[in-house]
C-alpha cells in the first residue's frame, strides 16, 4: 500500500492533539513551549499504522504559517470542530487552506460531545457544518460524533480514514525526487536530520540531493521512515533524511530536496489566484502578500494587468518574490494577506522562470491557461524560434516522459528524431517564412551575395543553431533551397551581373590568380582591389559558385585552377608512397609550414587527404 498523510485541520483548543493521541497512542505536542500552553505551536507526527502518517497542524491563528506547511503534503484531511463552539475563525480559515491543496478526500470529527447536554445543539452544529463543507474538498464527507470521555466514536472515525485511504491515490507528476522539509534537526553521532513527505521520485541510501534555493550539494547518509531505517522512499513516505556535510544553518523549513539540477529557483512566478469567496481582501497592484508554498512562507509583491481582484475572482499575475524560492510548475500555494494576516486566496504557478520586458509579461499573463495541458500547448508555440526537447519540457513543466508525449500527440505537435526538439508545423512554416524573408533582404543589400552560410543566420535570427539546421534540411527537401559546404542559396536563384559587375569579378579573379599556389586572404584582396569587404566577399562566392575559385578554411582563397594542380602533385605523391608528411608537402608546393597547414587542412576537410597522426595518408576523394 503506498504511503498516505492525513492532516488534521480544526480551531485552537477544539481537540486535534487529543483526537490523534486516541487514535494512534502519541502524544504530538513534544515541544515543552507546547505542553505548557497546551496548544499545539508546530507540526506534530503519529503514525495510524505503518502506511498512514497522521500531521497534527496548530490551530491558532498566530501559527497558520505553520498549519499551511502541514497542508501542502497532505492526502487527506480531518476537520474537527468542538461541539461546544461550533465553527469558528479558524475552523473556517483551515478549511480554505485544505481546499487549496487538492486533498482527496477526509471527513469532519466533531469532538467534545461529553460536554454539551444539549442534543438540539450539537444537531444544529452538525447543520451549520454540513452547509460550510458545501462547494469544497470536503463536500458530503461523514460527520463524526466523538465523546472525549467515553471514547465513543474512535472507532469509527478510525475505521472510516482506514477507508478512504484505500481510496486515495497519489498524483505523481514527476519521476525526479523532490521533498519539502518541514524539520530540521541535529542527532549527535549523525549530524543533520531532515523530515518531510516524498513529493515526487525515488531516494535511495547513497543518492546525490541539491539542497534549494542556497543550491548546496550532499548526500544521503541514511534514511528512516516510521521510525525505522531503510534503504529507499518513494511518494508519500514520510521520511527523515540524515544528510552529509550540510550545516544545521544551510537547511531550515522551507528548504527543498531535489535531484541536482531539476527544480527552477527564481525570484519572479506568474501565478494564478483564485479568491476566496468569503473574503473581504482586495488584492491591488504592487500589493504586498504572503505566499505559503510547500513548506515555505515568503513574502511577494503582485504586479497585475487588470486594476484589482475581489472576493470570488480569479486571474493571473506576476508576483516578485524577496528572496529565492525553488518551485516547479503547477505548484500550489495559498495567499495571506500581509497585514493583518488573513488567509484571502489559493494559487497555482503558471511560469517558474518567466522572463522578458514588462510588456512580454503581460502577454504571458493573459495568454497562459491555468490548465496545464493547454498551458504546454501555448509556451511551445510562443518559444518557436528556439524549441526545447523533450527532455527539456520534462524537467521545465516537472512532469513525466509519457504525460509530456500525450500532450505532444494531443495538440498534434511533433518530435524531430534526432534532437528530439518538440515543433508545430505552423512553427516550422514560421521558420521558412523568417529566413527566405532574411535571404531576400541579404540579396537586395548585396547583389553579389548569392549564397549565405548557416552561422549568418543563427547570428542574425538568434536561433538555435539545432533548430536552423532542421529547418534548413526540410527547405531544401521541399525544393526552397540548395545547399553546400555550409552554406544555402534560394533555389534558381542568379545574380543580376551588369558589365560593371562583371568587370569587377574579373578584377577580382585576376588577384586570385595572381597568387598562384599560395591562398590569399580576403583582407589582402580588399586592400589590393579598393573595394568594400562585403563586395569583395560576395563575389568571391560568385567565383565560387562559377568554379573559378575556392575558399580554403577561415579566410584563404584559391584559384581552382591551382587547386587542381595542388591536387595532381599530392595524388602523384600518393602513387609512390604511402604516406605525406608536412616537409614533403612543402616541397611538392614550394611554400612556407604557415602556408602550407591551412592547405593540409582543407586537404582533410575535404576527404583528398586523411590525417594519421603528423603525417596524411590518401583520403576517399582522390582514391576514388
Amino acid at each position: 500500500m503506498q504511503q498516505i498523510v492525513i492532516g488534521t485541520a480544526g480551531h485552537i483548543d477544539h481537540g486535534k492533539t487529543a483526537l490523534v493521541k486516541a487514535l494512534t497512542g502519541t502524544n504530538t505536542d513534544q515541544l515543552a513551549q507546547e505542553k505548557a500552553r497546551g496548544m499545539t505551536i508546530d507540526l506534530g507526527f503519529a503514525y495510524l499504522n505503518e502506511q498512514i502518517t497522521i500531521i497534527d497542524v496548530p490551530g491558532h491563528e498566530k501559527f497558520i504559517r505553520n498549519m499551511a506547511a502541514g497542508a501542502a503534503n497532505v492526502h487527506i484531511g480531518m476537520l474537527v470542530v468542538a461541539a461546544d463552539d461550533g465553527i469558528m475563525p479558524q475552523t473556517k480559515e483551515h478549511l480554505q487552506i485544505l481546499d487549496s491543496f487538492s486533498i482527496q478526500g477526509g471527513l469532519v470529527v466533531l469532538t467534545k460531545v461529553d460536554i454539551v447536554n444539549d442534543e438540539e445543539w450539537i444537531d444544529l452544529v452538525e447543520l451549520e457544518l454540513q452547509d460550510l463543507i458545501k462547494n469544497t474538498v470536503l463536500n458530503g464527507v461523514p460527520i463524526i460524533r466523538v465523546n472525549n470521555l467515553t471514547g465513543d466514536g474512535i472507532e469509527a472515525v478510525k475505521k472510516h480514514l482506514l477507508h478512504i485511504a484505500k481510496e486515495v491515490k497519489i498524483q505523481i507528476r514527476s519521476n525526479e525526487f523532490r521533498m519539502h522539509v518541514d524539520r530540521v534537526f541535529t542527532k549527535k553521532g549523525f549530524g543533520t536530520v531532515v523530515t518531510g513527505t516524498v513529493d515526487s521520485g525515488e531516494l535511495h541510501v547513497g543518492d546525490k540531493l541539491e539542497l534549494l534555493p542556497n543550491k548546496v550539494n550532499t548526500k544521503v547518509r541514511g534514511i528512516q521512515t516510521h521510525g525505522g531505517n531503510v534503504e529507499s522512499v518513494g511518494v508519500g513516505d514520510r521520511a527523515a533524511l540524515n544528510l552529509a556535510n550540510v550545516e544545521r544553518t544551510e537547511v531550515y523549513r522551507g528548504t527543498v530536496l531535489s535531484n541536482p539540477g531539476i527544480i527552477a529557483v527564481t525570484k519572479k512566478v506568474i501565478a494564478h489566484i483564485i479568491m476566496y469567496p468569503n473574503t473581504d481582501w482586495i488584492i491591488k497592484n504592487n500589493q504586498r502578500i504572503r505566499l505559503h508554498i510547500g513548506t515555505a512562507e515568503i513574502m511577494g509583491k503582485v504586479s497585475m494587468a487588470i486594476p484589482k481582484l475581489k472576493k470570488g475572482q480569479n486571474g493571473s499575475v506576476i508576483i516578485g518574490l524577496e528572496i529565492p524560492l525553488s518551485v516547479a510548475m503547477d505548484d500550489l500555494f495559498v495567499i495571506r494577506s500581509y497585514s493583518p494576516m488573513k488567509t484571502i486566496a489559493q494559487g497555482r504557478i503558471l511560469d517558474p522562470l518567466p522572463s522578458g520586458k514588462w510588456s512580454e509579461l503581460k502577454n504571458n499573463i493573459k495568454i497562459l491557461s491555468p490548465d496545464p495541458e493547454k498551458r504546454f500547448h501555448t509556451m511551445v508555440l510562443r518559444e518557436w524560434e528556439q524549441p526545447r526537447t523533450l527532455n527539456s519540457w520534462i524537467k521545465r513543466c516537472f512532469r513525466k516522459q509519457n504525460v509530456i508525449k500525450q500532450w505532444i500527440n494531443a495538440a498534434g505537435l511533433k518530435i524531430e528524431p534526432k534532437s528530439k526538439m518538440v515543433y508545430s508545423n505552423s512553427s516550422l512554416k514560421r521558420s521558412e517564412e523568417a529566413i527566405l524573408g532574411l535571404v531576400n533582404n541579404v540579396y537586395k543589400r548585396d547583389s553579389f551575395m548569392k549564397t549565405i552560410s548557416n552561422e549568418a543566420i543563427v547570428d542574425q535570427l538568434k536561433w538555435s543553431s539545432v533548430w536552423v539546421t532542421f529547418v534548413l534540411a526540410n527547405m531544401a527537401l521541399e525544393g526552397k533551397i540548395t545547399q553546400s559546404s555550409g552554406r544555402i542559396s534560394l533555389s534558381g536563384y542568379r545574380p543580376e551581373i551588369t558589365v560593371k559587375d562583371q568587370k569587377d569579378l574579373d578584377f577580382i579573379q585576376g588577384l586570385v590568380d595572381s597568387s598562384g599556389l599560395e591562398p590569399i586572404s580576403l583582407k589582402v584582396l580588399v586592400q589590393r582591389s579598393g573595394f568594400k569587404p562585403g563586395r569583395v566577399n560576395g563575389m568571391l562566392y560568385l567565383l565560387n559558385d562559377d568554379n573559378r575559385s575556392e575558399k580554403i578554411g577561415t579566410d584563404l582563397w584559391i584559384a581552382k585552377k591551382y587547386r587542381d594542380e595542388i591536387l595532381k602533385y599530392v595524388l602523384g605523391h600518393f602513387e609512390k608512397n604511402k604516406l605525406l608528411s608536412v616537409a614533403n608537402f612543402k616541397d611538392i608546393i614550394g611554400l612556407t609550414r604557415k602556408t602550407a597547414i591551412p592547405l593540409l587542412e582543407y586537404l582533410d576537410q575535404s576527404n583528398y587527404t586523411q590525417r594519421d597522426g603528423n603525417n596524411r595518408r590518401i583520403g576517399s576523394m582522390l582514391d576514388a
